[in-house]
């Protein structure tokens, strides 16, 4: 899911299709709805790799993690091998543990693992610590294998969420500062069209690339997903 529309685009920045080019002629609404369409999407991209992380929208993931086994007493379980961390945060809710407790030389056996509940001990349930959520297991704690530990879950902000509006906002930032370049470079190759120094000196051209300045960087710091959380494979 996108941060922003064009309409947001437009109302944030009052660009429209009569401020742009595209080959030497001013933008049809065409064309600028796909420049839009396209530029939404990588300031997008953007904001999800640096915060590494594949959306702050509410979705549905499924992750494959390593069963670790017993490696304490046969009693008393160390808390690292019955806890998994989804890679996604913060998490909603987890709607299917699997896991596949076949043996190497079988066929998988994938068996459905029991929350806790109000009503049932169960095999697991969702931890918080901090601003991160785990699966912590109970009981049954799934033997040593790759990927061979089953999670779906929901995670991200639901909509309305004062997180996801700032990041529309931060996007929309970036977006209003590659539109910006993009004029200034069009007014820079104009001046340069016209033969007077000093024109074309009042207009430098400027990188057109898109890029996270300092300050979007630090505004986005606090979203960054920590590298070591929920190391999984898809």
């Amino acid at each position: 899911m996108t941060y922003c529309t064009q309409a947001d685009i437009e109302a944030w920045t009052s660009y429209g299709a009569n401020d742009f080019k595209q080959a030497g002629a001013v933008m049809t609404a065409e064309q600028w709805a796909a420049y839009c369409t396209a530029l939404i999407a990588a300031v997008t991209a953007a904001v999800n790799r640096f915060c590494r992380r594949t959306s702050f929208s509410e979705t549905e993931y499924t992750e494959f993690h390593d069963g670790r086994g017993c490696t304490g007493d046969l009693n008393e379980f160390l808390e690292s091998d019955r806890v998994y961390i989804p890679r996604e945060q913060p998490v909603i809710a987890v709607s299917s543990v699997r896991v596949d407790e076949s043996d190497p030389s079988s066929p998988p056996r994938w068996v459905e693992r029991i929350p806790q509940s109000s009503t049932a001990a169960g095999d697991y349930d969702l931890v918080r610590r901090g601003p991160i959520k785990y699966l912590r297991f109970r009981t049954h704690v799934p033997p040593g294998g790759f990927g061979n530990v089953e999670i779906t879950y929901t995670a991200g902000y639901p909509t309305g969420d004062p997180v996801l509006d700032d990041i529309k906002a931060i996007a929309l930032d970036i977006a209003a500062q590659h539109l910006g370049r993009k004029k200034k470079l069009q007014e820079a190759i104009a001046a340069r069209r016209v033969a007077t120094i000093d024109a074309a000196e009042m207009t430098p051209p400027t990188e057109p690339d898109l890029t996270l300045t300092k300050d979007i960087k630090r505004r986005l710091a606090s979203y960054r997903r920590p590298a070591a959380v929920g190391r999984a494979y898809r």
